[in-house]
Parts: C-alpha cells; sequence; structure tokens
C-alpha cells in the first residue's frame, strides 16, 4: 500500500508540473535531459536550501558555507567538472570592509589654509589607506535645462558637486550615472546637508585587489554645506551656490586639494561555487553560456530567521536541475555551459563581481549570462494579484541588452508556454546582472515578481509555485541548450529601457453568494470612455478557482482624458447574468492598487438570482 501511494504522489507531482496548455512536444535532442526536470527533484533541493539547517544562508555567516559546500558536493556527484581555483568547485576571494580612522583623515589645502578634519564637514572612506589629490567640478542647472550640448569631456577625472536643482533634472543626472566610469570621475555627489552625522561611520566595501572603477578610489565621499563653501571659497567658485541658476553653469577651479584617508580593514574571506558542462565541439567548446543564481540570503533577524525559499533558493534549485538535465541528456550542447551560485549578493553584488574580475570563461568568449533570481512565486505586489500571474515569468532586463537573445526565449518557451511580462522598471543594476552587462555581455535576469515577503521572515517553502519553478526550469534547460549548440551568437546591442506601454488594472471578483455558474459562463472585463467606447477587453472562461479579471489598457487611450469606467460581466452565451452596479473609475495614469469588483445579478435575468 505505502508503495502504491508512493507512485501515486509522484505521478501526481509530475502531472501538477507538467506543461501549461498549448505547449508544444519537446524537441528530441533534448527530451531525455527535460523529462528529469521534475516537482519532487525540486522539493528535494529547495527543501534543504530553505530549510531550517541552513537558517536563511547570510551572505557572510557560516551558514553560506555549509550551502556552498552541499551544492559543490552536488554538482561533483552530477559529474561536472570543477571551475574554481586549483581544480576546486570554488573561486576564491576576500571581501574588505574599511572604516575611516578619522584623526588620521583629512581634506586641506597645498598651502595648508584650508584644513577639514574628518567629521560633520567632510567624511570618506576607501578600501585601503590612500593619499592623492582631487579637482572638482561645481554644476548648477534648472530643472528643464537643455542639456544636449553639454561638455561632459571637462568633468573628466573630477569630482562633480551638482546643486539641488540639477538634481531635479533627470536627464542630466541619467546621462551622468551613465558616463561616470567612462570621464573615470572620482564621485558624484549633492550637497543638502547642514552637518553630516558623526553616529554611524562610513564604510567602504570591495573585493581586495579589485577595486570596482564604477565606484571610484574614494567611496562614499560627503560633505556639508558648510564644508562645501569652505571648498568652494577656497577654489574661487561663486555660481554654484546662486539660489536661482538662469542656465547651466559648470565651474572647473584649476586648483587642486589633497585627501588623506586612514582606514581599518575587516576582511572576510568569500567563495563562489562555480562547476563546468564541457562543449562537445571542439571548436566551440572555448564558448560558454553562464548560468549563475546568488546562493547567499539573509539569515536570522529580529523578524525570525529570512529564510530565502524565493529569494534565492528558486534560483539555484534551477540552477541545479538545469546542471542534473544536462547530464542526464545524451545530446551535450556544443559549448561549455558554466553553473556558477554567487556568495554576497544581498550586500552588494560582489560575487558576480568577483567573477568578472577572474572570469573561468573571458567575457568575449561568453555568449550568454542567464542570471536566476526568483523563480518560485506569484507576484502580489502594488496592483498585482497572484491569481494573475500563476504562470507568468519577467525576462526580465534582457530586451534593453540583445533583442536576439529575447527572441530565442520566445521561440523556447514555445514548448514550455509561460506568460511573459515586460519589466515595470530598469532592474539591470538590482542583481548579479549589472556585472555582465557591465562587460558587454548579452543578458537576461529570470524573475517572477515581487510579494509581500521579500526580505521578511515570510519568504518560505510553503508559498512555492512548484509548477512554475519546474516549468521556468525546463524553459531554462531548453534555452540554455539552444544557445549552447547554436552555430550563430546573440548580438551585445545597448538600448535605453522603456517601462510597459500599458496600465494594468486587476482585483478579485466578488460574486453573489448563492451564484451557480453555467458551464459554458465567461467573465467579460472591459475600460470604457465616458462615450461608451470600448477601450480594452478582457475575455476569458469563467473558473471558480480564479474569481480574478486583468485588463491591460494602452497608456495613449487613456492620456485622452477621462473620465474612464471598469465594466464588469457575466455571460452565458450572449445572456448578462452578473454585472457591476457601481463601475470602478479609473485614473489618466491607471491604479497603484488592485480594486475589487463586486458583481449583483442582472435586473433581466431571473435564473441569477
Amino acid at each position: 500500500m505505502r508503495s502504491r501511494l508512493l507512485l501515486l504522489f509522484c505521478a501526481l507531482c509530475a502531472l501538477s508540473s507538467a506543461q501549461y496548455p498549448g505547449a508544444k512536444p519537446v524537441p528530441n535532442p533534448w527530451r531525455s535531459g527535460f523529462k528529469t526536470i521534475t516537482e519532487p527533484h525540486a522539493r528535494e533541493i529547495l527543501g534543504y536550501l530553505a530549510g531550517p539547517e541552513l537558517r536563511g544562508r547570510g551572505s557572510l555567516s557560516p551558514d553560506f558555507f555549509a550551502a556552498a559546500g552541499y551544492v559543490a558536493w552536488r554538482l561533483k556527484e552530477m559529474g561536472l567538472e570543477p571551475a574554481g581555483d586549483a581544480g576546486s568547485f570554488f573561486q576564491r576571494y576576500d571581501l574588505v570592509r574599511s572604516v575611516a580612522v578619522p584623526a588620521e583623515t583629512s581634506l586641506t589645502s597645498n598651502d595648508g589654509s584650508l584644513q577639514i578634519p574628518y567629521g560633520p564637514n567632510f567624511q570618506v572612506c576607501s578600501l585601503s589607506d590612500t593619499e592623492r589629490r582631487v579637482k572638482f567640478a561645481f554644476v548648477t542647472m534648472p530643472k528643464e535645462a537643455d542639456i544636449s550640448n553639454f561638455d561632459w569631456e571637462a568633468l573628466r577625472g573630477r569630482i562633480v558637486v551638482y546643486s539641488s536643482q540639477a538634481a531635479t533634472n533627470t536627464g542630466f543626472i541619467a546621462k551622468l550615472t551613465e558616463m561616470r566610469e567612462k570621464l573615470a570621475l572620482e564621485q558624484v555627489i549633492s550637497v543638502t546637508l547642514e552637518r553630516l552625522s558623526t553616529n554611524n561611520p562610513q564604510r567602504s566595501t570591495g573585493i581586495k585587489d579589485f577595486p570596482d572603477p564604477r565606484t571610484g578610489t574614494l567611496s562614499p565621499l560627503r560633505f556639508s554645506l558648510p564644508g562645501m563653501k569652505q571648498i568652494a571659497d577656497k577654489l574661487g567658485v561663486t555660481k554654484y551656490f546662486e539660489e536661482k541658476p538662469s542656465g547651466v553653469s559648470v565651474e572647473l577651479p584649476s586648483g587642486e586639494l589633497n585627501v588623506k584617508v586612514k582606514v581599518q580593514q575587516e576582511i572576510s574571506p568569500l567563495l563562489n561555487v562555480v562547476a563546468k558542462l564541457p562543449g562537445s565541439d571542439p571548436d566551440l567548446a572555448k564558448e560558454a553560456v553562464v548560468i549563475g543564481s546568488h546562493l547567499d540570503h539573509l539569515g536570522p533577524s529580529n523578524d525570525g530567521i529570512r529564510y530565502g525559499a524565493d529569494d534565492n533558493g528558486s534560483g539555484c534549485t534551477a540552477n541545479l536541475l538545469v546542471a542534473k538535465a544536462f547530464v542526464s541528456n545524451p545530446v551535450k550542447p556544443k559549448r561549455s555551459v558554466l553553473f556558477a551560485f554567487w556568495a554576497a549578493e544581498e550586500v552588494g553584488l560582489y560575487g558576480s563581481y568577483a567573477y568578472m574580475c577572474k572570469p573561468s570563461v573571458a567575457p568575449e568568449n561568453t555568449v550568454a549570462y542567464f542570471n536566476l533570481d526568483m523563480l518560485g512565486r506569484n507576484e502580489e505586489f502594488g496592483v498585482e494579484i497572484a491569481e494573475n500571474n500563476v504562470d507568468v515569468v519577467y525576462p526580465g532586463i534582457v530586451t534593453t541588452n540583445s533583442m536576439d537573445f529575447y527572441n530565442r526565449l520566445v521561440a523556447n518557451n514555445a514548448f514550455v508556454n509561460l506568460r511573459f511580462k515586460p519589466d515595470k522598471t530598469d532592474r539591470t543594476n538590482r542583481s548579479d546582472t549589472r556585472n555582465f552587462v557591465w562587460k558587454g555581455v548579452p543578458t537576461v535576469k529570470v524573475f517572477t515578481g515581487e510579494h509581500p515577503d521579500y526580505h521578511r521572515a515570510g519568504d518560505t517553502i510553503d508559498k512555492i509555485n512548484w509548477t512554475k519553478l519546474v516549468n521556468i526550469t525546463k524553459w531554462l534547460y531548453l534555452s540554455v541548450g539552444d544557445l549552447a549548440t547554436r552555430p550563430d551568437r546573440p548580438r551585445f546591442a545597448v538600448t535605453p529601457f522603456a517601462p510597459p506601454s500599458f496600465a494594468i488594472l486587476q482585483g478579485r471578483l466578488k460574486l453573489p453568494a448563492d451564484f451557480k455558474a453555467p458551464s459554458k459562463a465567461k467573465q467579460i472585463a472591459e475600460v470604457v470612455d465616458a462615450t461608451g467606447t470600448v477601450l480594452a477587453k478582457q475575455e476569458l472562461p469563467l473558473s471558480l478557482s480564479r474569481l480574478a479579471y486583468e485588463v491591460l489598457v494602452p497608456k495613449s487611450q487613456l492620456a485622452t482624458g477621462g473620465p474612464f469606467t471598469l465594466r464588469v460581466r457575466i455571460l452565458d452565451g450572449n445572456k448578462e447574468l452578473l454585472s457591476m452596479p457601481t463601475p470602478l473609475n479609473v485614473p489618466a495614469d491607471g491604479w497603484t492598487r488592485a480594486q475589487d469588483a463586486k458583481l449583483e445579478a442582472s435586473p433581466h435575468d431571473q435564473r441569477a438570482k
């Protein structure tokens, strides 16, 4: 009896993780590995990674190293090659955290007439003891100033201090951020405080021997308004402190000041776990597709243990399942595949940065990077509700760096049939994607959306959508195999992020308690304007297990002016059974929160009463 129950359980798990309706048959070369990706295997791996023994895999805790040992054991057991240091699965490096020694840290002029000690007017830190001469650039401009002819090259190598008015010019701030590394800017800062707090010393964090050129040597660097006034007076700067700038002003004093920083260092040894499946083609094997997921999370807190089942036990589970699928499949990819598990993502994306500083495969030979970060939940944040996201995935920022890559993801989704949604914000710099895009590697962040348990103790295994996690893993397996085998490579071409062109209207339906839906009943949700013209419409079969609606309305239509209303109806054929007694108003920029829709029996239909 016990064996029969076990077989029944496994059969039900396999059924619940089957491809979504409408999916095409899996291509023969990848079918065997595809079948190994199952819910029981996913539960086994995630059950340990997000279980009580690892206590949330805190970034710098022994629990993280225990998780790393588990992952390395799994990869070795599969028969994959180690791709870390000295023939191991571990790539080792040191995380450095430094704080300034106030008594030996200062900013001075050459002639000694300006001396600002570390304290309420000036604060700085560095990874190591540093003494260097710096030049400043002072930028002021109105909020709407035209920066099309701005001389960016004039800022090269300087500390850029921009006014509070310049901080409101979104075009300037965006371009300044983009140009920071290209112009070797030491720091970009806005000065607003009358006094800096000295309660918490400034800290500089990075990888030993590999300073990040995107942050500058002196970081963080801060000044109070009185401190900056002293510097401006010494350097002959006048326009920066004008209350109402009439136009764009860039002051470039020739004088230099000396910054001296003495630090105390705390060094934490860390490691990534990296394994390799060698390519089957002798010519293409030197190239690789990298699939990575951060292994660390946040660990214990006053709120309880933050187990990180979704963030990012789910991504690491998918990574291991993809590795097992390739090992099990008789056909191997022609290019190599690297499986990476990063450390210290939660404290600054340092694991993937360390890898890119000494990569197992050079960036120019890295065909694509898959970043797996939070794959296991239904988004439930803002206007989004869980019921409308049971099969949704966000392909992330790939559309901003490689449409070739995105098109291959779409093609391989035909065999699983997930529902793609565009990202609402640019997440390039919010995960390990940042370090691969930086080096020009076509990159996707695979993500299923935010939820109320993000970075909290409630991110636990019982809330995982196993069907979604398994199907995303299958899609990843097929996509990695495709990119690691096809002769062409996706092109890297950066384009600006564009938010979705539509507003999302979502909510739950409240039906009369005694309502019984006919078998062929359907739900229709519409957005209409003041004339009754339908701007957008959703129609789907009514399912009592999913009493929700979702309508996507082009923002261009809402921008024409209101009033707009949401209208929801339940129909049996052409017969209206239920309708909304009070339509919901829709503002021109959409909703920020889900809105429940109450339905009542239509007056002319007695069957619904």
